[in-house]
This record gives structure tokens, C-alpha cells and sequence, in this order.
């Protein structure tokens, strides 16, 4: 069960029930709203509102009927669950010289995987390397469109204040124009 604060602010306890709600779908789905409520001691009408906005932002599905086999009267429960097409996560490891990249779905299934071998003791054609294995990934899965997107993140620490900004290195092939606070913008 969810235990909050005294006097904590309605947008704090809205965004701690989204965070529960979610996490629990990810860890138990698919799963029904009821259960939902059941498990983390929030109202149905908490559960039915927090669940429909995740809906219509595209990270939550309903998956149909339940199919646990026991009947019931009125209407029927219908499980959700992540939508795992609905997000993508890269993740890059640094060491030393050598990179490995993987993205992968909501549901944390791998899409693509690549490890460079390349030896690169020169830590701005390091960088350059990194920045190009992310390219190649999102490029392999075109269903993404991120050359479409109109800005997106990265959180890579030291990576800016290296004189010469290497990230900005091959703007003509990624078509990323400029840095600001981690956020490429076209």
C-alpha cells in the first residue's frame, strides 16, 4: 500500500499514484484495474483515471477480456499493460576505450545490440564513435522516426564541456544542429 506525507500537495500524490500504477502494470500485467487497486490500496476511480491517461498518452494498452476464467456480472474487466512499442531506451557503456550499445522496447526487449571493438584511446574520437553507434541504432529501427523528432535527450555527464563539443561533430549526417542543456535540436 501507498503511505504518503502529511499535508503532501495534490501534485505530489498524483504523480507518486501514476509512478505505483505503472510501475505495478509493468511488474504484474497484464493486470486489471481491481487488482490494480487491490495491490496498492488506491480507489478504482484513482486507478480508472490515472489508467485512462496512460492510455491516450500511448504507454498503456488494454489487452481485452480477462482471462482468468471466473464469471461475472456486469461489465468485464479488461486487463492492461505496458505498451512496449511505445518507448525506446539506448543505453551505452564506456570503458576505457571500447563501446557497447543497446536499445530496447518498454518492456526492456532488446531491438539492436552492437559493440565496437575499435580501440580509441583519444577521448573525443571516443565520443565521435559513441555518437555514431547511437545514429547507426536508431537508424536501424526506422519505426522510431527520431530524425523526425523536433529534440531529444541525453544524459551523458562531462560529454559537453569538452572544447570542440564533439557530439556536434557530423551535423550534416545526423542533421542535429546544436546542443542545449543535453537536448539536440534540429
Amino acid at each position: 500500500m501507498l503511505q504518503f506525507e502529511q499535508g503532501a500537495n495534490p501534485a505530489r500524490v498524483k504523480a507518486a499514484n501514476q509512478s505505483a500504477i505503472l510501475k505495478t502494470i509493468y511488474h504484474h500485467g497484464p493486470i486489471t484495474r481491481a487488482e490494480i487497486a487491490r495491490r496498492l490500496g488506491l480507489t478504482l476511480p484513482t486507478i480508472t483515471t490515472n489508467v485512462s491517461a496512460m492510455i491516450g498518452r500511448g504507454i498503456v494498452r488494454e489487452n481485452g477480456s480477462s482471462q482468468s476464467g471466473v464469471s461475472y456480472l456486469g461489465r468485464k474487466a479488461h486487463p492492461v499493460d505496458i505498451a512496449p512499442e511505445s518507448r525506446r531506451f539506448i543505453g551505452m557503456e564506456i570503458q576505457g576505450s571500447r563501446r557497447t550499445l543497446c536499445l530496447v522496447d518498454y518492456r526492456g526487449r532488446t531491438l539492436y545490440a552492437r559493440e565496437d571493438g575499435e580501440d580509441c584511446p583519444d577521448y573525443g574520437r571516443n565520443m565521435e564513435l559513441a555518437r555514431d553507434m547511437v545514429v547507426q541504432a536508431l537508424d536501424a529501427w526506422p519505426a522510431s522516426g527520431w530524425r523526425t523528432w523536433p529534440a531529444w535527450g541525453c544524459a551523458c555527464p562531462d560529454w559537453w564541456t569538452m572544447s570542440g563539443a564533439c557530439w556536434r561533430c557530423g551535423q550534416a549526417s545526423t542533421g542535429l544542429t546544436g546542443i542545449s542543456g543535453g537536448i539536440w535540436r534540429r
